[in-house]
């Protein structure tokens, strides 16, 4: 690669990468933000040395000097160490630097290393060969000059700037945006203001800077409500720093500053505003000289003459006004009325809040459901007056849930409904099909009662009478039945009856003893069970051989109170005639008296 000496001068070349990057070839010194070109003559400018044309720009010896035996890559002190003439150092502060050399173009330099154009600090630019791996970082943090960096630093004196920095509150436009302190990772974030009340709770916010956090919610005029609304640390309080107090007026707005009547005030306690206290409202007039009903005229229609008197008397009925025209005469102002639990003695008998048994008053009280008062166990309580109060409602019996005792507890109207406790299986301690119970509500007890009541005993292993005995019968001995395989309308009729069934394991065996309807025989019974004696009988009414020959040949045996007869031929002998019959019983068939064939 040719080598020009660049001359007798200094080119500084600004950094704009930051983070140290070493030499592939030879260790090199690097890791600042300034670049120096180093040598002692002037000379042709890098165009110049490339194509000997003209350049206005920085004039470089065209003369190379052979003084220099550094390569490119190795460290040097100045131009004179470097083969090529020039040494390029990192920082104008440091001597030394790395020898390079001027190029066109990236085929003008060694492999690894590529052509950059370098602008000098008098606006002049040159062409200089800069290793690809090349990071020059001052600052350290990976952003600066040279393809080995992360990217561009913005500031490579400061590791907090570059362009891909996280924006924080400093001051500074960390992220080179050209915006100072916007959108910073500190700012949005809850925070706590160190004020008090509703001013505790902040947001973050970059503020010069520097990180404030900022309240949500400014300080604001204090209301009853039960916090700090002017964060001063106090709730609830006035300018003076006592509770909150609201005017207030219970009469018509038309009154108000008219006569005697004026505003009370309502005080915050516990967030909220208490009754009115203080206020004057209009009452009848009396007589002095005060606008008592505050219509704007004083005395009229006055029951007395305005001088308060004491009349002796008790409760409210104690204070009084001297009636018009006679000072002598101490009227009420007051009538007694019926005693009230209000801290008052309402019927002036020197007595408060009671009752005219002189106890303190009562009332009825129910908090339960207004249908359910007076039904079942429901009853009301008694609310007792004290210090002015109805105090809590007691005694009183309000629903509960339904148990089994006899009452109506959930006071429905219905006494231990829904069978309470019932339900569950039980032993009811009685044996055989009876013992399986379940529980039951009964007359205010729960009670086991068997599921199956006892029946009658049946042939099927079980002990259905819950007698402690199975399949037996009423003499306890094992269960038997009639039983009968004929016709059932044979049954009892002639000779036939019922035999018997023996339970055995549940079931009955085979039928002993029945008697069936059989072949009827000449026996004076009636054997087929048809309610007929001999009729057909074997041996009676019953065809027979007779022993002829001929139509006498078939009989029948006669049956008489049980005994048989011989068999008697049904037909008797009659003269032959041309029919294919032995007519005449000879053992001849269709022959005349000869013997012969009849003609």
């Amino acid at each position: 690669m040719q080598r020009r000496n660049p001359g007798n001068r200094v080119l500084v070349i600004a950094a704009l990468f930051g983070a140290s990057c070493g030499d592939p070839a030879t260790s090199s010194d690097a890791g600042a933000d300034i670049v120096q070109i180093d040598d002692t003559d002037s000379g042709a400018t890098p165009d110049d040395a490339r194509d000997g044309g003209d350049d206005p720009g920085l004039e470089l010896d065209t003369a190379p000097d052979t003084s220099g035996t550094a390569l490119d890559g190795e460290t040097c002190d100045g131009d004179r160490d470097c083969a090529s003439g020039v040494c390029l150092r990192v920082d104008a502060s440091l001597e030394v630097g790395f020898c390079t050399g001027l190029c066109v173009d990236a085929d003008s330099c060694d492999e690894g290393w590529d052509c950059v154009l370098l602008a000098n600090s008098g606006g002049d630019a040159v062409r200089l060969c800069i290793p690809q791996d090349l990071c020059i970082d001052r600052d350290g943090d990976g952003y600066g000059f040279g393809t080995g960096c992360e990217g561009l630093d913005c500031d490579d004196a400061d590791e907090n700037r570059n362009f891909a920095a996280t924006e924080i509150c400093d001051g500074v436009d960390n992220d080179c945006d050209g915006f100072v302190d916007d959108s910073t990772v500190e700012a949005g974030r809850d925070c706590e203001t160190g004020f008090a009340g509703t001013c505790s709770s902040g947001i973050g916010a970059c503020v010069g800077g520097i990180v404030i956090c900022e309240t949500r919610t400014p300080a604001s005029r204090e209301v009853c409500d039960g916090l700090d609304n002017d964060c001063d640390g106090a709730i609830d309080e006035g300018d003076d720093g006592e509770a909150l107090t609201e005017a207030c007026y219970g009469g018509r707005a038309a009154t108000l500053g008219i006569g005697q009547c004026v505003a009370g005030t309502r005080t915050c306690v516990d967030g909220e505003l208490g009754d009115c206290e203080g206020q004057v409202l209009p009452y009848p007039e009396l007589c002095d000289h005060i606008d008592n009903d505050c219509d704007g005229a004083e005395d009229e229609g006055a029951i007395g003459n305005g001088v308060a008197c004491d009349t002796g008397l008790a409760g409210i009925c104690a204070r009084g006004q001297l009636s018009c025209g006679d000072d002598s005469a101490c009227i009420p102002l007051s009538e007694p009325q019926d005693e009230v639990c209000d801290g008052l003695d309402n019927d002036c008998d020197g007595q408060t809040d009671e009752d005219d048994l002189g106890d303190s008053l009562t009332r009825a009280c129910y908090t339960g459901p207004s249908e359910t008062l007076g039904v079942g166990q429901c009853q009301e309580g008694t609310e007792t007056c004290v210090a002015g109060r109805f105090a809590s409602c007691q005694a009183q019996v309000t629903p509960t849930i339904e148990v089994c005792d006899g009452f109506d507890n959930d006071c429905d109207g219905d006494i231990d409904d829904g069978d309470p406790d019932g339900g569950e299986t039980c032993d009811s301690g009685l044996r055989g099909a009876c013992r399986l119970g379940r529980t039951t509500c009964a007359d205010g007890v729960v009670m086991c009662v068997a599921r199956a009541e006892p029946s009658d005993e049946r042939c099927d292993g079980i002990d259905n009478d819950c007698d402690g005995m199975v399949d037996e019968d009423v003499a306890g001995q094992p269960m038997s039945r009639t039983c009968y395989e004929g016709d059932a309308a044979t049954l009892g009729v002639g000779v036939c009856v019922a035999g018997a069934q023996q339970c055995s394991g549940g079931e009955f065996g085979a039928c002993i003893g029945d008697v069936t309807p059989s072949v009827e025989l000449c026996d004076g019974a009636d054997n087929d069970c048809d309610g007929d004696e001999d009729e057909d009988a074997i041996g009676g009414a019953a065809t027979c051989a007779t022993g002829l020959p001929g139509v006498c040949s078939l009989g029948i045996a006669a049956c008489a109170a049980g005994t048989s007869s011989g068999c008697l031929p049904i037909v008797a002998a009659s003269p032959e005639v041309c029919d294919g019959l032995d007519n005449d019983c000879d053992g001849l068939v269709d022959e005349d008296d000869g013997g012969d064939p009849l003609a």
